[in-house]
């Protein structure tokens, strides 16, 4: 199958601020570049997501003085907050954002907290629709 240059898949498992953050970016970007983006959540990106504390995170990189300015970036609003970016690209395109089912089932989530995503899939699902998408891993 070939590759659409224009629809971006990603698989997030990571829920520090940095990640989530590059997530939400490449998500706007696809859109404002007129192509779809999917999202898969598992494990902690789909709980933070679910419970709606996606900018609560904190940055997690190597060094704790790029943390630092990391943390007064998004303090003094230079670093835009994940929430608003996943809203305007949502707003702008076509996003879904689906949770991991082996993920909703061992952190057993609540069906209130699963009716903000656009889908429960496996990873099977998820990979077969990703087939002619760009992957990306985070």
């Amino acid at each position: 199958m070939e590759q659409n240059p224009k629809k971006l898949a990603i698989i997030v498992q990571g829920s520090s601020y940095d990640k989530l953050h590059l997530m939400a970016t490449l998500v706007g970007t696809a859109v404002s570049l007129g192509g779809e983006a999917e999202l898969f959540l598992t494990y902690d990106a789909l709980t933070r997501y679910v419970n709606g504390t996606l900018d609560e995170a904190k940055p997690a990189l190597d060094d704790d003085a790029i943390n630092q300015k990391y943390i007064e970036g998004i303090e003094d609003g230079r670093i835009p907050s994940i929430t608003d970016l996943l809203r305007q690209a949502k707003e702008m395109g076509n996003v879904k954002i689906y949770g991991c089912s082996q993920s909703v089932a061992f952190l057993r989530l609540d069906s209130k907290l699963t009716q903000k995503l656009d889908g429960i899939v496996g990873y099977t699902t998820f990979l077969t629709s990703a087939l002619d998408a760009k992957l990306v891993v985070i």
